[in-house]
């Protein structure tokens, strides 16, 4: 009788804690993804520090270029002539969505970085300038000199 109660008492008492598994691998992935997250979002951080950066140190856009994944533009790379290259993701296009970043276009003269609080930040573009120079002398007798400078701005 008293091995009956036993083996009835031990069979009732088996504790089932995979629910508490379960509950603790969610956790652990919901952590991963967040950590994830904040870390794209201290990048982003770093990016908005650089762009400042380049505004107050009157650097220039050198080049911009479209990151893309599956066929469309999640981001961009912005390279400065003094500062280093940044990239931005989009809000809406971008990894997960999670961004600072609104949207990034140029035009001839400037680039105009868009936040998603609606903050605009504007950037100029390098110009270039394309020069030569061409001297001619003329001897015999004293030195005279021609120059001719041809280019485009």
């Amino acid at each position: 009788m008293l091995l009956g109660t036993l083996a009835i008492f031990f069979a009732c008492s088996q504790y089932d804690d995979a629910w508490i598994k379960d509950e603790f691998t969610d956790i652990e992935n919901r952590l991963n993804e967040l950590e994830k997250k904040c870390e794209k979002l201290n990048g982003e951080i770093s990016s908005i520090q650089n762009i400042l950066k380049a505004i107050q140190e009157n650097d220039f856009v050198t080049d911009i270029k479209n990151i893309e994944s599956a066929g469309r533009v999640i981001g961009y790379e912005i390279h400065f002539s003094k500062n280093q290259a940044i990239t931005l993701y989009h809000g809406a296009d971008g990894v997960d969505g999670v961004s600072y970043f609104k949207d990034v276009t140029h035009d001839s003269e400037y680039v105009y970085i868009t936040l998603n609080d609606g903050t605009t930040l504007k950037m100029q573009k390098v110009s270039t300038l394309e020069l030569s120079l061409e001297i001619y002398t003329a001897i015999p007798g004293p030195f005279t000199i021609i120059a001719a400078m041809t280019g485009h701005l």
